[in-house]
């Protein structure tokens, strides 16, 4: 409602913005006025991707990058071009009253809603959760499937898409028309913004992912349907955005992606919904259909590599890495319509041509003993088997572990004990009897008298207090799935095994892991620090300790009062068996190595 009434006023403001431009002017000078919005509309949708990828796609900017990338060249072009017009066009064409009122109305009609429709796309994009101002185009039904049902009263944001629609085939063709690249851009603004409890993250960088390989499913006539399972008979019920069904004919396309640690949430998980990822499909016309994912195949415990299929069936669906893995591994799974061919796949807008990954995969078949990228199942029953043996994954690279050669020349092997080893223990609790006061936690997240997120300096003073009970942060709050393990690089003037090889690392950009039996990798996500005055703890598992160079130098003529951990999340209930410095083992923990809880 509020929406809905706001783009109403928005609407007949910029008309009269534009009537009054007119008024003592005439038709003409509102038709020139409305030739520079739709061309500057043109040219903000042409420089969209371009500039978001060159200038604001960085750490921190992705929420909002895509609506700045579109709104700012469309009002930059505007300027520029209303002042060359005006420049230019010295005179006036002189019709009579009636006319000019009406062409004139016309125009600034055109004007403001394009000019409305501009804005209503761009705010799209933002942060805000899947309902903005009591309207949500975009409704998640009870069987999970994603449908573009409560389109504005004053479709503003419709309107201006199919017109840029339209004139990218035409005028305003520059090779990448915006129908084949981004269709139905209004619905791709409502969908974005539909996160887990409307408070994720809605943006990322391409360096935050990469796909990793692709599988086909297509089977014959009397064959299992696509939509089934080989343990769920039960056909899944699948509805694209316009409300259309599934057809005979279709074909199943799986996409397996690994996603970066900088892809975490604040929370440390990597956390996605349906309405986030689109397979954009090309008809043989050159327009395109965006679809979204019906299942999805992943690790549902970060003890076991098991991986599982998961229908996107429920309402609100959302899938989550689990664990505090430095990587997480997925498998998206679309239906494309029969005769459209799969050409981008868009993750929270940012796009990647899968054409051009399948001719770099296209050699795969010359070695059967190599990578897997690009696969085919003819049944079903074929593709369940794949994800019951890992094949799924594994034969495209992924699931095995850490790749990383370790050189195992220096390790020291170190038993292990109750709480964990030599310097490392299994405890959220701080060190040293450290007590933070919940009113002076600076820039630090703080839940239920723990630290979830964030970093501040305080005083030894400050932490040496006893504040009320009811104020005392004694300990960190892990990521979902994870247990808190602290590594002592140095304490009470000595060094311990970790910070003597800190000392030797012959970069600074080594970065120091924790490895499981499983061959599975966990960075820092923080760290304390105490140089004798000031105790800084930082815990950013969305931020991680990816080199040397990013803690606080320890002297060589440290004393007794200087200390410093450095504090990891491993997933709950696998077992360490490694601390390592880039490929570099340091220590390896006695028997079967120390059980994070």
């Amino acid at each position: 409602m509020v929406a809905n009434g706001l783009v109403i006023l928005l609407l007949l403001v910029f008309i009269g913005i534009w009537a009054r431009r007119a008024k003592g002017y005439g038709a003409f000078s509102a038709f020139l006025a409305m030739i520079c919005v739709i061309a500057a509309g043109g040219i903000a949708f042409a420089l969209w991707e371009p500039i978001a990828y060159a200038f604001l796609l960085k750490p921190g900017t992705e929420d909002f990058a895509w609506t700045l990338a579109l709104i700012l060249p469309f009002i930059v072009s505007l300027v520029i071009l209303r002042l060359i017009v005006d420049s230019i066009v010295k005179s006036n064409v002189q019709l009579d009253d009636v006319t000019s009122f009406a062409l004139a109305g016309v125009c600034a009609i055109v004007s403001g809603v394009v000019t409305t429709g501009m804005i209503v796309i761009s705010v799209g994009f933002l942060r805000f959760p899947g309902e903005m101002l009591m309207w949500q185009p975009v409704e998640s039904w009870r069987d999970g499937n994603l449908v573009y049902s409560k389109p504005l009263w004053v479709p503003v944001d419709k309107i201006t898409a199919k017109l840029y629609e339209h004139l990218s085939f035409g005028s305003f063709d520059i090779g990448t028309p915006l129908a084949t690249y981004q269709p139905d851009v209004h619905v791709q603004s409502g969908m974005v913004r539909m996160t887990f409890d409307g408070v994720c993250r809605n943006g990322i960088q391409p360096e935050d992912f990469e796909v990793k390989g692709h599988y086909v499913l297509a089977p014959g006539a009397g064959a299992t349907s696509i939509l089934s399972d080989s343990n769920i008979p039960k056909r899944q019920t699948v509805v694209y955005f316009d409300g259309s069904e599934v057809v005979n004919g279709s074909t199943l396309h799986g996409y397996l992606m690994q996603f970066n640690s900088t892809a975490r949430e604040k929370g440390g998980s990597i956390i996605l919904t349906p309405a986030q990822l689109r397979l954009i499909c090309e008809r043989e016309d050159g327009t395109a259909i965006g679809v979204h994912p019906c299942a999805v195949v992943a690790t549902p415990s970060g003890v076991s590599n098991a991986i599982k299929r998961f229908r996107f069936d429920f309402q609100n669906s959302v899938i989550s890495s689990v664990g505090g893995g430095q990587t997480a591994e997925f498998a998206f799974e679309f239906i494309v319509p029969p005769g459209l061919t799969p050409l981008h796949l868009l993750v929270k807008n940012v796009r990647v041509d899968v054409v051009e990954l399948a001719q770099q995969w296209a050699g795969d078949v010359q070695n059967p003993d190599g990578l897997q990228r690009d696969r085919s199942f003819a049944t079903v029953e074929d593709r369940d088997a794949a994800i019951a043996d890992r094949s799924l994954f594994t034969d495209a690279g992924l699931g095995t572990g850490s790749n990383i050669e370790y050189d195992n020349s220096e390790a020291e092997t170190v038993s292990t004990n109750r709480e964990g080893a030599e310097g490392l223990v299994v405890s959220a609790q701080f060190p040293r009897g450290y007590i933070i006061n919940r009113s002076e936690k600076g820039g630090l997240t703080v839940v239920d008298n723990k630290i979830v997120d964030g970093r501040v300096s305080l005083t030894t003073e400050q932490v040496s207090g006893r504040p009320d009970r009811a104020l005392q942060v004694r300990a960190f709050d892990p990521p979902s799935g994870t247990g808190i393990v602290q590594v002592e690089i140095f304490d009470s003037g000595r060094k311990s095994i970790y910070g003597r090889a800190v000392d030797r690392a012959q970069k600074v950009t080594e970065q120091p892991l924790l490895v499981d039996s499983n061959g599975n990798t966990y960075p820092a996500i923080g760290y304390i620090h105490d140089d004798g005055s000031t105790v800084e703890f930082r815990l950013t598992p969305q931020d991680l300790i990816r080199n040397l160079d990013s803690l606080p130098p320890i002297s060589q003529s440290a004393t007794g009062d200087i200390a410093q951990w450095l504090i990891f999340a491993p997933t709950r209930g696998v077992y360490i068996t490694k601390f390592v410095l880039g490929n570099r083992v340091v220590a390896e923990f006695a028997g079967d190595g120390i059980l994070v809880k």
